[in-house]
């Protein structure tokens, strides 16, 4: 988890991005044995479009990360906004 407090949906996104793209550059050794690409799958969740709560806000983060992996994983994905 990665709290960024004031963020705007789209600093959030850049940097969920960020993450993603350094993340793809790495080179893990394991055993003197490169392990080979690595990916990540990320979601997004903004206070206080995406909940008003902790968990709430979790909640949706989790979602987007699920949507994320079903998608083809690899990717950042910003939560929907939560009905009211």
């Amino acid at each position: 988890m990665l709290i960024l407090t004031e963020a705007s949906k789209e600093t959030a996104r850049q940097r969920a991005e960020d993450i993603r793209q350094r993340v793809k550059g790495l080179e893990v050794r394991h055993l003197d044995m490169a392990l080979g690409p690595l990916t990540v799958s990320l979601g997004v969740a903004i206070h206080p479009a995406h909940g008003r709560t902790r968990m709430e806000i979790l909640a949706a983060a989790d979602a987007a990360l699920h949507k994320a992996k079903e998608g083809g994983r690899n990717k950042a994905v910003i939560a929907e906004i939560s009905p009211r």
